[in-house]
């Protein structure tokens, strides 16, 4: 059951730049990288999964709620990949030196 609501299809669109992102990444990072991002990848699709696929979540205003919870999930996938590249580029001109 997905919704389709205009808040829940800006939250699709978000989370299919993200999925695209991390998927470029994989094609484009080592072997570490690689693996950390099909991470990534794989607990936000399952964990998103979890929240779409209980049908008592959306009954009774609960439709927000998971709104919400995706928003933060988002959130906090995107910060992580913020960071790791951040991490990651720090890494590279340390090493250079």
């Amino acid at each position: 059951m997905l919704p389709i609501d205009h808040d829940f299809v800006l939250l699709y669109i978000l989370y299919g730049l993200l999925c695209c992102y991390i998927i470029y990444k994989i094609g484009s990072e080592s072997k570490r990288n690689k693996f950390r991002f099909i991470s990534y990848l794989i607990i936000s699709l399952s964990l998103n999964g979890f929240l779409f696929y209980d049908a008592e979540n959306f009954k009774g205003g609960g439709s927000l709620a998971v709104l919400f919870s995706s928003g933060v999930l988002f959130l906090f996938i995107l910060v992580t990949l913020i960071l790791d590249a951040l991490v990651i580029n720090w890494k590279r001109k340390n090493v250079i030196r």
